[in-house]
Formats: C-alpha cells, sequence, structure tokens
C-alpha cells in the first residue's frame, strides 16, 4: 500500500511504549506521539494533522489489502457521501478461540444488527445505504466536511465514538454505504475472558451513547439486559411457583438449545473443525451476558475503565 503513497499520506497516532516508533522511522508516514487519550481524541489528533478531503480510518492491530484506499475512496463522487465501510474480518489463520470469538461476531445471533461488521454479506460491487451500526472505525472512510458538519467524534465517549459522529452525519443529511467485499483483517480478543471484556466495553459505550441521543436507541440492545436480569432474578421467582419454575427453565432450555443450534450452524458453514462447537456454545451466552452487563453499567452512570491488552 506504501507504494503509493504519494497519492496520500499515512498519519500513525502513537501512545504505546514498544517499538512503533522506531519501526514507523521506516516508512513514509507522518508519526504523532498522543499518550493518554482515548480513541475518540486520537482520531481527533489525526485530522487536525491530515490535510485530505477523504479520511480512512483504520486500526493498529488491523491488516489492510494492498487496494484498499482506492476500493473505499471510490464511493465518494457522490457529494451526499459521508462515509463508507466493511466488514473487520478475523484472521484465517487466527488461534481457535480468537476464530470462534470471529465466529460468534459474525453471526446474527451474536452481534444482531451489527453482524455485517464482522463477515461479508454481499459480492462484488454490491453496497447498501445503511445506518451507524453496520460501521465500525477499524475499517471506515469519511469525507473530511461530513465529519466537520457532524462535530467531530465526542470526545466524551470512550467508545462507541464512531457510532456517535456517524449518527450525526446521518441525521444532517449524509448517507453511510456499507461495502461487503471492502474488508481488513482483524486480530480478535479470544474467548473467553479478553473478549468479555471488550464486549462489556462496547455496550457501555453503546449505552453512553444511547443516554446522549435516545433516538438512537434499537430494542435489540437492550435485549441482553433482559437477559442479564432474567438470569437474576429467574431462580428467585421460580421459587414463588411452580408455574414460574415451569417457564424459566423452558425459556433456559429454549435459549440454549438456539445456541447449540447456532454453534453447530456456524462450523458448517464456516467449514471450521468440529471442536469449536463446545466453544461457540459457550461462546454466544456469553458475548449476551457480557453485553448486557456492559449495557447496565453503562446506563447506571459510571465509566467502564477498560485497557485493551
Amino acid at each position: 500500500m506504501l507504494a503509493n503513497s504519494d497519492s496520500y499520506e499515512v498519519i500513525v497516532i502513537d501512545d504505546s511504549v514498544d517499538r512503533t516508533r522506531e519501526i514507523v522511522s521506516r516508512y513514509p508516514v507522518i508519526l504523532i506521539h498522543a499518550p493518554d487519550k482515548n480513541t475518540a481524541q486520537k482520531n481527533n489528533v489525526g485530522l487536525e494533522h491530515a490535510s485530505g478531503d477523504i479520511i480512512a480510518l483504520t486500526d493498529q492491530d488491523c491488516i489492510v489489502p494492498a487496494d484498499w484506499i482506492t476500493k473505499g475512496c471510490k464511493y465518494f463522487d457522490d457529494e451526499k457521501i459521508g462515509a463508507v465501510g466493511g466488514p473487520n474480518l478475523t484472521r484465517i489463520e487466527a488461534p481457535l478461540h480468537e476464530r470462534c470469538a470471529g465466529y460468534v461476531l459474525g453471526s446474527r445471533i451474536g452481534s444482531g444488527p451489527s453482524f455485517s461488521r464482522y463477515a461479508i454479506t454481499g459480492g462484488d460491487g454490491e453496497y447498501r445505504e445503511v445506518d451507524e451500526s453496520e460501521l465500525i472505525s477499524c475499517n471506515l472512510f469519511c469525507r473530511r466536511t461530513a465529519l466537520a458538519q457532524a462535530g467531530m467524534f465526542d470526545q466524551t465517549l470512550d467508545s462507541c465514538e464512531e457510532n456517535a459522529v456517524l449518527y450525526e452525519m446521518k441525521r444532517v443529511g449524509f448517507k453511510l454505504l456499507h461495502i461487503p467485499t471492502l474488508y481488513v483483517w482483524h486480530h480478535r480478543r479470544p474467548l473467553f475472558k479478553p473478549f468479555m471484556r471488550q464486549i462489556m466495553w462496547y455496550a457501555h459505550g453503546r449505552a453512553c451513547l444511547i443516554k446522549r441521543e435516545w433516538r438512537s436507541l434499537k430494542p435489540v440492545y437492550a435485549l441482553p439486559s433482559v437477559l442479564v436480569l432474567a438470569l437474576l432474578t429467574g431462580p428467585l421467582l421460580s421459587l414463588i411457583s411452580r408455574f414460574l419454575l415451569f417457564l424459566y427453565a423452558s425459556a433456559a432450555i429454549l435459549y440454549l438449545l438456539l445456541c447449540a443450534c447456532a454453534s453447530i450452524d456456524v462450523v458448517f458453514g464456516q467449514k471450521a473443525e468440529m471442536k469449536a462447537i463446545p466453544v461457540l456454545v459457550v461462546g454466544f451466552p456469553l458475548i449476551h451476558i457480557a453485553y448486557g452487563l456492559g449495557f447496565l453499567h453503562g446506563l447506571l452512570g459510571r465509566r467502564y475503565r477498560y485497557l485493551p491488552t
């Protein structure tokens, strides 16, 4: 990709203490050291130093194809296009628990309306106008004027900052496009604990965004929290009557059967090894529980301190 860097600029926003600066110095890129800042703050720092009309965003743990910039920029001939993005895919060579995290994220039962952020859902030449829930900042192209009219990235949000600016971008009249074949490869937090912590962080950010802009709420965002509350209250309510116990047990069995069927469907659909099934059977409930807990935590107004590793 850097072979054609004379037609665009590459800016690296770094807050690391590793060899990033040494490695970056070998390439024609702009390096900006920005310690102790959240993602929104770092994005805004990069925007201050960028001179282009189209801003392409990705993460430090992503691998982009050589034609990524060319593919992403070609959709901006229409002045009403504010942002373009596509899926971030799990590396084929990733370990089992990392790939299973990707399988969970890339399924409807795992990610609901946002599953297309993690899976290819169409072919070459296809694109859809979408809302902010189907785009993600590790694979995102934005028009500078659209970002400016949307108010840039909200620095009070520790996560979901891209969802906030994209929501506002669409509200002021710009279109958002999802391109199924505009993909990057992304390292995943593996199941179980690292993945759950990350999902809690995402859900916390979503709840904070909803408190700020309630019209961005979709009922599906609250479903995992309903599950968490049911898990907490169900055993107690079951003590009141056998009927409530029957309802609780039936709902739990049906839910676990749904997760098991989804796991088997994923394994056969992805041609994954059979040993992924028990990991996924546990992984699907865990993503719902983690999201539900994070969402409730965000609604309560407490800040969730998450340090990615």
